[in-house]
C-alpha cells in the first residue's frame, strides 16, 4: 500500500484559476476562451501566467516527494532457471526512499492537447529489501539484504475541465515512467547465485517499481479531486440576503490552456440565497492584458457590481430609516425640528423641539459603470423627512429626489476586493412639502451635506471590507497570498495584476 502525505501546493499554483461558484452553460469556445453567446460572457476571469507556473519547481519537487515518500512495495516471489536447475526466491520488506532531483522539473502548457505537461527528469532514489532463496535440485538455501540505487523519469499529462455542475475536475491524462538505471548491491547469500539474483532484481523490481509509482500518481490525482477540488464551495453567502458565485462556466475546456497561461471563466455574479431572481444585465468581452501580466491577472466586469445592486434593491436592503438612535456620533448633530427650523422656520414653529427621522429609499436599481478613468456608481433615491414622536404616527414634513454618483476606486486588501468613494456628485430637487415653500438652493446644500457627512463615510465603512476573490485557502496546509498588486481600469471592467506566493501554515511563505 502506498503511503502518501498529500499537499495541494502544486495544484494551488496550477489551478489558482479553477474554483468557486454556481454553474452556467456555454459551448466550446475559441480564441481567448469565451462563449459565443453574449448572455454567457463571464463576469470574472482569472489568468495564471506561464512564467508563474514555470517558476514552481520547488513546489513540484516537494509535491512529488510527498507523494512518493517511504513507499512500501508488495512482496515479490517466483522462480528463475539456470544451467543446472532453478532457484525459488522471495523479496520482501521492499522500501523505496530518499528521492532527489538531479534536474529541475519542467512544466509546459500544451494548448493543442489542452494539457499541462510536467517532466520530472533524472530523479533518483534508494530501494532496500530482504531476500531469501532455495536452489534446486541441490537444495541450497540463502538469504540477505540488498541496497538498490535507481534513476528514473516521469512524464505527466494533466487535463482539467468543468462538467455540467460547474465544479472543476482534474484528470491524469497520460503517465510515462522510465527506469533508466538500477544498481544492485547484495549483502548475503552465496556468490554463485549473485548474478542470478541481480538479473531477478532487474526484471522483477523494475515492473514492480513502475507499477507502484503509477498507482501513487493516480491515487494522488484522485485525492486532489476528492479532498480539495470537488469540495470547493460553489458559492459564498456574505449575508443572509447576499451571496456571491464564482462558478466556472460549463465547458469541457474551461479552464483554458493557452501558451501564455491558464485562463478560467467564472459566472461572477451576486445572488439572493433566499430565492431566484433575474437581473437585467449582461457582461461583455474582457481581454487579458499580456503586457502587464505578472503572476496572476483577475478581470472583474461591471456586471458583477450591477448584479449586486439588483440583489440589494430587490431585497429592500437599500432602504433605511435614520434617526437619533442610529446616527453615527461622527456626524456631530441631532436630528430635531429645532435644527431644521434654523433653515426652514415653519418646521420649528409648527413642531417645536421634536425629533426628526429620515427615510432613505432607493427608487431604482443602482448601476455600476467602469471606464478607463475609474468606476462609478449611480443611485437614484427619495429622501423623506418626518417628525418621529415616540409612540405616535410619523408626521411628514417634506421629501426630496436625489441622484447620487459615487466616484470609487478599487483596491485589494487582506484578500478582498474593496471600494472607496473618493468623490460624490449629488443632484437634489424638492419632491413635495407639507411645511410651505423651501428654497431649491437650500435643498441642494442640505442634500450635499447629508451625502458627504453621513452616507459616504457609512458606504466606505462597508465597502472597505469588500468581498473575496477566488484564490485558494487550503486550511491547515496553507494559502495563496497576493502581493505587489496593481489596479487598472478598462472599458466595462477592472483588471487586477498581482504576484502571488504560497504561504505554508507551518513554515511561512515559500
Amino acid at each position: 500500500q502506498v503511503k502518501m502525505m498529500m499537499t495541494v501546493r502544486l495544484w494551488v499554483v496550477l489551478l489558482l484559476c479553477v474554483w468557486l461558484g454556481m454553474s452556467g452553460s456555454v459551448g466550446r469556445s475559441s480564441g481567448w476562451g469565451v462563449g459565443a453567446q453574449p448572455s454567457q460572457w463571464p463576469g470574472l476571469r482569472v489568468l495564471v501566467s506561464q512564467s508563474a507556473l514555470s517558476s514552481s519547481n520547488a513546489l513540484i519537487e516537494a509535491y512529488t516527494k510527498e507523494v512518493l515518500v517511504d513507499n512500501t512495495l508488495p512482496d515479490v516471489s517466483g522462480e528463475s532457471g539456470f544451467k543446472i536447475g532453478h532457484i525459488d526466491y522471495k523479496l520482501k520488506n521492499i522500501k523505496v526512499h530518499s528521492f532527489v532531483f538531479d534536474k529541475s522539473p519542467d512544466l509546459a502548457l500544451n494548448p493543442s492537447d489542452h494539457t499541462i505537461d510536467i517532466a520530472l527528469n533524472d530523479l533518483r532514489c534508494n530501494m532496500d529489501l530482504d531476500f531469501s532463496y532455495t536452489a534446486h535440485p541441490i537444495k541450497i538455501h540463502g538469504s540477505g539484504w540488498a541496497h538498490n540505487a535507481l534513476g528514473f523519469n516521469i512524464k505527466i499529462q494533466a487535463e482539467s475541465g468543468t462538467p455540467i455542475n460547474g465544479k472543476p475536475e482534474l484528470w491524469l491524462k497520460g503517465l510515462d515512467i522510465d527506469l533508466f538505471s538500477l544498481h544492485v548491491d547484495l549483502h548475503g547469500g552465496a556468490s554463485f547465485f549473485e548474478n542470478i539474483l541481480v538479473d531477478v532484481f532487474h526484471s522483477k523490481l523494475q515492473s514492480q517499481f513502475q507499477s507502484s509509482i503509477s498507482k501513487a500518481m493516480y491515487a494522488a490525482f484522485d485525492k486532489i479531486n476528492d479532498k480539495y477540488i470537488k469540495t470547493l464551495p460553489m458559492s459564498l453567502n456574505l449575508t443572509s440576503s447576499v451571496g456571491i458565485s464564482y462558478s466556472l462556466l460549463h465547458d469541457q475546456y474551461n479552464p483554458y490552456i493557452r501558451p501564455f497561461g491558464i485562463l478560467s471563466d467564472h459566472t461572477g455574479t451576486f445572488y439572493n440565497p433566499k430565492y431566484e431572481q433575474q437581473c437585467p444585465f449582461e457582461a461583455s468581452m474582457m481581454l487579458p492584458s499580456l503586457s502587464t501580466l505578472t503572476d496572476v491577472q483577475v478581470m472583474i466586469h461591471e456586471y458583477m457590481g450591477n448584479t449586486l445592486g439588483c440583489v440589494l434593491q430587490t431585497a429592500g436592503l437599500l432602504n433605511y430609516t435614520l434617526n437619533n438612535t442610529n446616527i453615527p456620533p461622527s456626524f456631530g448633530i441631532n436630528l430635531t425640528t429645532t435644527l431644521f427650523g434654523k433653515f426652514i422656520p415653519a418646521i420649528s414653529a409648527k413642531y417645536p423641539n421634536q425629533p426628526v427621522a429620515v427615510q432613505l429609499t432607493s427608487t431604482r436599481t443602482p448601476t455600476v459603470h467602469v471606464d478607463t478613468k475609474g468606476m462609478y456608481i449611480q443611485i437614484l433615491g427619495n429622501v423623506t423627512f418626518f417628525v418621529a414622536k415616540p409612540h405616535a404616527a410619523p408626521i411628514p414634513l417634506f421629501a426630496v429626489n436625489a441622484t447620487l454618483v459615487l466616484d470609487t476606486k478599487v483596491a485589494f486588501n487582506s484578500g478582498n476586493i474593496t471600494l472607496n468613494v473618493t468623490y460624490a456628485s449629488t443632484n437634489v430637487s424638492l419632491a413635495w412639502t407639507q411645511v410651505g415653500p423651501i428654497d431649491g438652493a437650500l435643498v441642494q446644500f442640505g442634500g450635499e451635506a447629508l451625502i458627504a457627512g453621513l452616507l459616504v463615510p457609512q458606504f466606505n465603512k462597508i465597502a472597505n471590507v469588500g468581498f473575496p476573490i477566488p484564490f485558494f485557502d487550503a486550511g491547515k496546509d496553507g494559502r495563496v497570498e497576493l502581493y505587489d498588486t496593481a489596479i487598472r481600469y478598462n472599458d466595462a471592467y477592472v483588471v487586477l495584476d498581482s504576484r502571488f506566493k504560497w504561504v505554508d501554515s507551518a513554515n511561512g511563505a515559500v
